[in-house]
This record gives structure tokens, sequence and C-alpha cells, in this order.
């Protein structure tokens, strides 16, 4: 039994208890695949937690809680404010909140001479980059005995690219390799209730210009006259289609609200036909200033 600080929801109990179990009798390296939004963080917080409560006040060790941003490190204090009964400096006062980008500044001979007890590696596919990887690596080569957990919503980095790598590939070497206690996706959160449903909205994004073109391919091709009438008659339809369908602009016109909570898959391109994503957030903000 552990004391549930954080109050942790029942999924998160359960895979909470195995990471305990994994910890203390199983294996020193131990994961969890949970989806966006499930309370990841809280679990990462319980584990810190608890593991200070098993250092002495005069033992210099640490736990080391590695994050992507500052953003997250703020926000786990603002989660860590929010409870009554816990107090940051008396509760936490082994542990050091650090971004992945921070090892950088630090040289192997100085991550060796580290006292870290248990690292926590939250959003863990991050050490699938080449330099915070080799620093992770030199960390838990130069720290026998030390417990690692790490957590994350997917595992894959560089989908689709020639750099893909699961970070917990059964048949790898990856430091997470063969270590997953609970897997927790978005869907299950969904049916039980954890993660609202979301509604879809989309538009068309660039399909006039792909419309043209394979209209003039169509002309240009060896077809027989009914052919090309079926093929030019299915172009007509997916023009009309295109052009009766609401812009990104309008769509958010439409759909954003002030109190919402959205999740936006933006375009390769703004509106403007640039590639570019400074470009796209700026359009983007125009948007949610004009409308909000």
């Amino acid at each position: 039994m552990f004391n549930n600080v954080f109050d942790l929801y029942n999924h998160n109990i359960l895979a909470y208890r195995k990471i305990l179990l994994g910890l203390e009798k199983t294996k020193d390296i131990v994961s969890i695949i949970h989806g966006t939004g499930t309370g990841k963080s809280y679990i990462g917080l319980q584990l810190a937690y608890d593991f200070s409560k098993k250092i002495d006040i005069d033992d210099d060790s640490r736990i080391l809680y590695i994050v992507p941003s500052h953003g997250i490190i703020e926000h786990l204090h603002e989660i860590i404010d929010s409870i009554p009964s816990l107090n940051f400096d008396r509760d936490f006062s082994k542990v050091d909140f650090i971004t992945y980008q921070s090892l950088v500044y630090l040289s192997n001979d100085e991550i060796g001479k580290l006292k870290i007890k248990l690292l926590i590696l939250d959003e863990f596919h991050h050490i699938g980059a080449p330099i915070w990887g080799e620093k992770i690596n030199t960390l838990v080569e130069t720290h026998d005995g030390m417990k690692v957990f790490g957590m994350t919503a997917y595992t894959v980095r560089d989908r689709g690219t020639i750099y893909e790598r699961d970070m917990v590939n059964s048949d790898g070497s990856e430091l997470f390799s063969n270590s997953v206690v609970s897997k927790y996706d978005i869907c299950d959160a969904m049916i039980d209730g954890v993660l609202p449903k979301p509604i879809y909205k989309t538009t068309y994004i660039d399909l006039l210009d792909k419309e043209i073109k394979l209209e003039e391919l169509v002309n240009s091709r060896d077809f027989s006259q009914k052919e090309k009438e079926e093929y030019l008659k299915i172009l007509k339809d997916a023009r009309k289609k295109i052009l009766s369908a609401p812009s990104i602009k309008q769509l958010f016109k439409n759909n954003i609200k002030k109190d919402g909570k959205y999740l936006y898959f933006c375009p390769s391109t703004s509106e403007m036909g640039i590639n570019d994503i400074d470009s796209i957030i700026e359009e983007t903000k125009g948007w949610l200033y004009e409308f909000l």
C-alpha cells in the first residue's frame, strides 16, 4: 500500500502498484505507456514523493526528474502546490526537476559524480535524440543500482523517417526495451470516462489545386470519350464540395470558444501558401485574436 497523496485515478493506482512491484522485486528499469491527459505526471510525482521519504535527511542522494521543457516543470510545481497536505520545500527537498536540454551542459565526468537513487524520465521517447540519449546512457552506466522510471504517451521517435526508433523495441537494446509494465491508451481513457470523447471538425486543404491537376491529367490521357466524361464528372462533383467547404478560418470562427479545449492539426502551409511553421502559428494566432 501507499499514501495516495496525489489522488491517483483507478487506472493509475493499478499502474503504480505494477511500477512499485517492478522496481522493488523485478528490475531496476520500468516504464509505462499512457495516453496524453490520463495523469502520467501524477504518477511521476507520487513516485518521487514516495522515494524521497526513503532517503535519510543526512543522505545527500537525489531523485532526478527530467522533462522536455520548463513549462512542464512549472506545471509539476502547480500540481504540488494545489494539494494542501504537501509542502514543496519539505516533501520534495530531495527532488531535482530539470530539462533534457540541461544535460548538455554537464560533462560525462560531472554526470558520473551525481548521486542519484531514482531517475524519472518524462516523455522518454526524447532520449532517442543523439546528444540527450548519450547523456542519459552515461547517467545509467555510471550509477549501478539506480532505479529508472520512464513514462510517455507514444514510444516511436521520428516515425516514417529513416531515423525511426521504437524506444521500447522488445528486440532492441533501447534503455526501455522490455520494460513496460502498464499500457493505457486514449481509447481506454475515453471508454472509462477519464477523457471526453472528442468532436472532430475538418475541412479541405489544398484540394482545389489537386483537382485542377487531375482534370488536366484526364484531358491529356488517351481515354475513350465515355471514360473521360465519367472521370470529369467525378472531378466536377469533387470541385463543388471543395468550393462549398468552409475554410480553416471559417472553421475557427464557427467552432472555437473561449472555454473550450482543442487540438489543432495544422496544415502544411498557411492560407498564403507559405510552408513555414512560424507563419502558420502567426496566422492561427491572428484568427484566435479576431474571434475570441
